[in-house]
């Protein structure tokens, strides 16, 4: 937010933004400036939530690969708590329709987790092994290396 002027009032210029009323908000002759302001405010948070979701996913996924351990649980708990593994909590006996409802919440969610998964690695891979078989047009390629 380096780029961003102070904020005029207490949010003034947000409400403004959301429901288009820019007049009547003792902004005077700044209310066009704000506008622009707002709008880079508005593409800075989008960018910033966007890596957050990107950093949180990859973060994710990292640590999912831990969990594919045998016993891990039982590590974790060692190492967090302390006990022995003869001492540790012992899990709760669930009734035949709860160990049923919540077999079909694990599978549903490891499909969703799988899903995403491959999302996420097609995001990263895709364009990489796309990019020497698409080409872009020489003029786009002139604008962007500077040359007009």
């Amino acid at each position: 937010h380096l780029l961003l002027t102070r904020e005029f009032g207490e949010d003034e210029t947000n409400v403004a933004w959301w429901t288009g009323r820019w007049y009547g908000k003792g902004m005077g002759g700044w209310a066009f400036t704000l506008t622009m302001r707002e709008w880079l405010c508005k593409v800075i948070e989008c960018s910033v939530f966007a890596a957050d979701v990107f950093t949180g996913h990859l973060i994710l996924f990292f640590l999912s690969i831990f969990t594919l351990v045998p016993w891990i649980d039982k590590w974790h708990s060692a190492m967090l708590f302390w006990l022995r593994p003869s001492r540790q909590i012992r899990p709760p006996i669930y009734s035949l329709k709860q160990r049923k409802q919540r077999r079909r919440s694990a599978i549903v969610y490891g499909i969703l987790f799988v899903v995403m998964y491959v999302i996420f690695l097609a995001i990263i891979v895709v364009p990489q092994v796309l990019k020497p078989s698409v080409s872009l047009p020489s003029q786009l390629l002139q604008y962007l290396n500077g040359r007009f």
